[in-house]
């Protein structure tokens, strides 16, 4: 098992080499002189060579690539080199220190929703599939796949989190203002975004919405992966010897049938960790999707792609993550790739 994870992650670095390579090639393509930049539309010649010098523009390109990556490893070195590049990647890794743990726990806690609604859907639904409530649940998760976050979001927001004392002139009204904050406050720490009170206060609805369409999703791949496993001539040759059904669905069936859900919940998670733009913007969250907005408005190219260069980096290691589990779940898969 552990030639199986040294692989899996040494066939990520050309991935990441890759990646690399297109983030320097787009920022050597943002029109403008860094130098001229930063020295100022006065400066003398000479002063914009010194300038130019010191931010490694006029070496070859190779050796600004490598200086370049440099800024990247490791992340938390106090010691980043001169390069523009650089240079403003220092404050970015500083404030991504700060922003990334706020995001990760909207992930973990986002995640953690999908899987247990999902996954529960999803097989209550095969187990009652061709009845009337099977049909019903597979509807309704369509109907809520088919629907945008920022719609989801902007519901939540409205009916949870702002007071209704008169609702369209019926004399009926509901307050919930008390309970759940309209912007959300940051916590102070991964952890601290987990404490019941402050968690049920400012991460529950951000966590719902970005779960809402994953849930119906995963619910939907996991009924119908469940459905082909319960078809299957071993399940039946199971069921032949006399196997208890719960025995069947929970030691034989589910443990196959959780494959694709896995696929699914590790790329929605690397989606979610690169940065819930909407769902961050909406209720005001503090993470890593607003410091994308941020740097996009602020037309701050050099940050742009420093951050879509860490994101990238996200799903690869997540990808890598999810083959690992992936063997793991089905042994079948490393003896493969040993073959």
């Amino acid at each position: 098992m552990f030639s199986f994870i040294v692989r899996r992650f040494l066939q990520a670095i050309p991935t990441i080499l890759g990646v690399s390579l297109i983030a320097f090639a787009l920022l050597k393509m943002v029109p403008g002189d860094p130098a001229r930049i930063l020295a100022g539309k006065n400066a003398t010649p000479e002063f914009l060579a010194n300038k130019r010098h010191e931010l490694w523009l006029d070496r070859p390109y190779w050796q600004q690539y490598l200086h370049f990556v440099q800024g990247f490893w490791p992340p938390w070195s106090p010691n980043f080199g001169d390069s523009w590049a650089v240079q403003r990647y220092t404050p970015v890794t500083t404030v991504i220190a700060e922003k990334f743990p706020r995001t990760a726990a909207l992930a973990v806690s986002a995640i953690g929703i999908e899987i247990i609604f999902g996954i529960s859907l999803g097989i209550f639904s095969a187990l009652m599939h061709r009845r009337k409530v099977d049909t019903f649940v597979t509807v309704i998760n369509l109907a809520v796949y088919a629907l945008p976050v920022f719609v989801i979001g902007l519901v939540l927001k409205l009916v949870f989190t702002l007071p209704h004392t008169n609702f369209m002139g019926t004399g009926f009204g509901w307050d919930f203002s008390g309970y759940f904050n309209s912007n959300a406050q940051n916590p102070s720490s991964f952890w601290a975004a987990f404490e019941p009170s402050f968690w049920f206060q400012n991460l529950l609805w951000p966590s719902v919405t970005l779960a809402f369409v994953s849930v119906a999703s995963l619910a939907l791949v996991m009924r119908t992966s469940l459905l082909e496993v319960i078809r299957a001539d071993y399940m039946k040759t199971a069921r032949a010897k006399g196997l208890q059904p719960s025995k069947v669905i929970g030691k034989h069936a589910l443990k196959n049938a959780l494959l694709p859900a896995i696929t699914l919940i590790g790329l929605d998670f690397a989606v979610i960790l690169g940065g819930a733009v909407i769902t961050e913007s909406i209720w005001n969250w503090d993470g890593v999707g607003r410091l994308i907005v941020n740097a996009i408005q602020a037309r701050d190219a050099p940050v742009a792609i420093v951050l879509t260069m860490i994101l990238a980096l996200i799903f690869v290691v997540v990808n890598a993550c999810v083959d690992i589990l992936y063997a793991f779940v089905n042994p079948r898969i490393r003896l493969e790739d040993m073959e």
